[in-house]
């Protein structure tokens, strides 16, 4: 009988198996019908992989796994061939983090976390502002995969923060590749704890509490070796406000994935909780824990404005309206109006100068505050 081995994107926690699961010699490890627990023995069976009989499996199974079926990850080349659009490949690397952040495994961890990163990296250098306008946008909404969406925006800002800073390449990789997985010990807990109404539990709690340190055991495990990157993802909790440069590389990455991780926290709903305006989020992480100015949040609010690209603002003509595209002031970005000063749709967004004083901008708006649904692909053709 042989052996298939199993991606992680077919296993969720909380299933029922549709056929066994098996280590790499066949030796049986779940049968069929039971419930794939999200507990610490079955994590280490999943990080060192698992397979299945080909007999075992359904018609349904087999056909997704077999010789030619599509891949789980598409290379830039395939996506770009497809013609799929910035929309487009920006979902299907999301589709991509959330399969592999939530049931990482060691077997294909490493491969499948370079071509996803590498590719959402190249995606934000060729279209910046497109990356922001998509990526805000979506945080914004009630939409599933929190911990991917956050998890693709915090690599977003990172990228754009560090060059920002002017880091080197070798920071930049490392920060970027934090941002990417400084999750992944807790990815299930996070889209639970989007969609539940409750305040945490004290079983959740302790759960989130400690991520970091997990998170950079874990990468350990599924064969990182980078210091710098595991250093700043177990300490990206931990760090304390302050000068950047007084600290070693490690905890002034950890610096500022923290202050873009509570940023692009801000501007994501839960369930039990609404996200703030853009320019609520960036004064938030401006000034550090002391009430004073934050390096960190500094480099952050340079490096996409005060009004970030995604974000809905409400003009001085009193139209709504979403920033497409940064300007050069924070507080003067590019901005295509919505809906006219009545409040009525207009057919196709319609770019405004903000540097005028008719056109400035006089308030950002929350998510919630706005309920019109937002071309996109009119927006990036602008």
């Amino acid at each position: 009988m042989s052996l298939i081995p199993i991606p992680a994107d077919l296993l969720t926690y909380g299933q029922t198996l549709e056929f066994p699961l098996r280590d790499a010699e066949g030796t049986l490890l779940i049968g069929q019908g039971q419930v794939l627990r999200d507990s610490p023995q079955v994590q280490s069976l999943m990080l060192r992989g698992v397979w299945a009989h080909e007999e075992e499996l359904g018609d349904t199974q087999r056909a997704k796994l077999r010789p030619d079926a599509p891949a789980t990850d598409f290379d830039f080349e395939h996506l770009r061939a497809l013609d799929l659009g910035q929309t487009g490949v920006w979902a299907d690397l999301q589709q991509r983090a959330h399969a592999l952040l939530s049931n990482p495994r060691a077997d294909d961890f490493l491969a499948r976390f370079d071509r996803l990163h590498d590719e959402a990296v190249l995606r934000v250098r060729r279209a910046p502002d497109a990356a922001l306008l998509l990526q805000i946008y979506d945080a914004g909404q009630q939409s599933p995969n929190y911990s991917a969406r956050h998890a693709l925006l915090c690599l977003v800002l990172c990228e754009l923060s560090g060059q920002q800073l002017g880091w080197t390449e070798p920071w930049c990789n490392a920060l970027t590749r934090s941002a990417l997985c400084m999750n992944v010990a807790i990815s299930k807990e996070q889209d639970r704890l989007a969609t539940q109404a409750e305040d945490m539990d004290a079983r959740q709690r302790e759960v989130i509490n400690g991520h970091g340190d997990r998170a950079a055991r874990w990468l350990a495990r599924l064969g990182v070796r980078q210091s710098l990157w595991i250093d700043a993802v177990r300490l990206h909790h931990e760090s304390k406000p302050g000068p950047l440069k007084e600290r070693e590389p490690a905890q002034q990455l950890a610096r500022l994935l923290a202050r873009i991780d509570v940023f692009a926290a801000r501007l994501s709903p839960r369930r039990s909780r609404r996200a703030q305006s853009g320019a609520a989020a960036a004064r938030a992480i401006y000034l550090d824990e002391r009430r004073q100015p934050d390096e960190a949040g500094a480099a952050l609010v340079k490096a996409v404005g005060l009004y970030p690209p995604g974000s809905l603002v409400r003009l001085a003509s009193n139209e709504i309206g979403i920033v497409y595209h940064r300007g050069e002031r924070a507080t003067a970005p590019r901005v295509a109006a919505l809906v006219d000063a009545l409040g009525r749709p207009w057919p196709v967004p319609q770019p405004r100068n903000t540097t005028l004083t008719a056109q400035a901008v006089v308030a950002s708006l929350a998510p919630h505050e706005f309920r019109l649904t937002v071309d996109m692909a009119a927006l990036l053709r602008l």
